[in-house]
């Protein structure tokens, strides 16, 4: 598989990741999920994200639309729910909102003259906010070196807590695999991204 392909399937797993956590789910969504879901073989990627898999497909088998659904407005809505989760990497990473990790990923993107959309609501360290900047980084052909650095730095260290937040969550159980499954991608992506370097 050449680059543009790899690339393409990259750009296909970070548009789910993103789904997983964007809004309130809907039934369509589900849909689109067990259809990507189902295309991943469980024997052709590495053994770790092989269990993943499997445990994805598990998880997105035994659940409906509607558990999903409450699942979700439980972990990130409910306003008078306990353990809320917060998808900011401020938040994630160092336990408050506004922190360092939002000044140094605005710093990134002075780096890269890129400006946020001033339609877009969330802050520039939310979990979405970051998988769309590395979308942007695929898409526009930006170095592996680049992502790499955006990957260990920002991206993956939040979905690693988050992931552990989510695993220990009693209200979380299809949202729990999705944290695991966000993780371990991005753990890979990692490699790829470290493989793709030691051939330049």
């Amino acid at each position: 598989m050449d680059i543009e392909s790899l690339n393409s399937m990259r750009n296909g797993v970070y548009n789910l990741i993103k789904s997983f956590f964007w809004e309130s789910p809907k039934e369509e969504d589900i849909k689109a999920w067990r259809a990507f879901v189902a295309n991943l073989n469980e024997d052709s990627i590495n053994k770790e994200f092989d269990k993943t898999i499997s445990f994805m497909k598990e998880a997105l088998n035994n659940s409906d639309v509607e558990s999903i659904k409450n699942e979700y407005y439980e972990l990130f809505e409910n306003p008078f729910g306990e353990g809320l989760s917060n998808l900011n990497a401020s938040f994630l990473l160092e336990g408050k909102n506004f922190g360092k990790p939002l000044v140094e990923i605005r710093d990134f993107l002075e780096d890269l003259k890129v400006v946020k959309d001033t339609d877009y609501k969330d802050t520039e360290d939310s979990i979405l906010f970051m998988i769309d900047l590395m979308l942007y980084l695929i898409d526009s052909g930006n170095c592996a070196d680049l992502q790499q650095n955006f990957l260990e730095k920002f991206l993956y260290p939040s979905f690693e807590r988050l992931a552990e937040i989510l695993k220990t969550n009693e209200k979380a159980y299809f949202y729990a695999t999705a944290g695991l499954f966000s993780r371990d991608y991005l753990e890979m992506d990692m490699k790829f991204l470290e493989g793709i370097k030691s051939l330049t």
